[in-house]
């Protein structure tokens, strides 16, 4: 009924899954307010099929929906009110492991960082650069003699990353631009947070912190509906 535009409302459930996403509550745990995520756009998926569609969300609202429509007769729910229909020229699914997640989200973060000259990318880049020929030189990646030595090398890399910084951002010491600098940026920094998330889910219970980054839900920035990601490890 969604694909065919009859159904124009879509439900969940007041639980606390869903609470802690679409409901905005203050220091006395009265509800102020819905959709503190700032949720855009609703992305529907055929099963485990690639094939999805969205819409954009019109509004959002605690209440009695259509039974016909799937809601239940005897409770309130969240009453996502779905807009019009978004057309994407082509929808794409990649399956890659753990570590090419991890490499990903890393490349994401990384590039996003150097796009907004944050200088501390740039030096990472040239510090592992200068450990991996010391490594093959001498075994050790921090050896204090080689190439002039480690310590030597890093403030190199500091002092030139500045420069740069300087050169093409026009950015001073201890100046940086963020979020909402640039929209690839944005893009590639939502990525990189959807994908975080995800693999701190995965995570054993007594392996997480709740108070780190990537214990927190995604929130959009760039002009892009948030990337989709899920573990399909248990379902081959």
């Amino acid at each position: 009924m969604i694909e065919s535009g009859v159904k124009k409302e879509e439900y969940r459930g007041i639980k606390p899954y869903w609470l802690k996403r679409l409901a905005l509550y203050d220091n006395r745990d009265q509800l102020i307010g819905l959709n503190p995520l700032g949720y855009t756009h609703i992305r529907f998926r055929y099963g485990y099929t690639a094939r999805t569609m969205m819409f954009k969300v019109e509004g959002m609202i605690i209440g009695r929906g259509n039974p016909e429509w799937g809601a239940p007769t005897d409770k309130d729910v969240f009453i996502i009110r779905l807009g019009k229909r978004v057309d994407e020229e082509h929808v794409y699914s990649l399956t890659i492991t753990e570590r090419q997640a991890k490499l990903l989200s890393y490349a994401c973060d990384q590039f996003a960082r150097c796009i907004q000259g944050q200088d501390w990318s740039f030096q990472d880049l040239m510090e592992s650069a200068w450990e991996k020929r010391c490594k093959e030189a001498t075994g050790k990646m921090m050896d204090k003699e080689w190439d002039g030595g480690w310590y030597a090398m890093r403030h190199e890399a500091e002092e030139i990353s500045h420069q740069i910084k300087k050169r093409f951002w026009g950015l001073e010491r201890n100046s940086l631009y963020g979020i909402y600098y640039d929209d690839t940026a944005d893009i590639l920094w939502d990525i990189h947070q959807v994908i975080r998330h995800q693999l701190w889910l995965d995570r054993h219970d007594n392996e997480k912190s709740h108070i780190t980054v990537d214990a927190y839900e995604p929130m959009r920035v760039g002009d892009e509906p948030l990337a989709y990601i899920v573990n399909i490890s248990n379902e081959q």
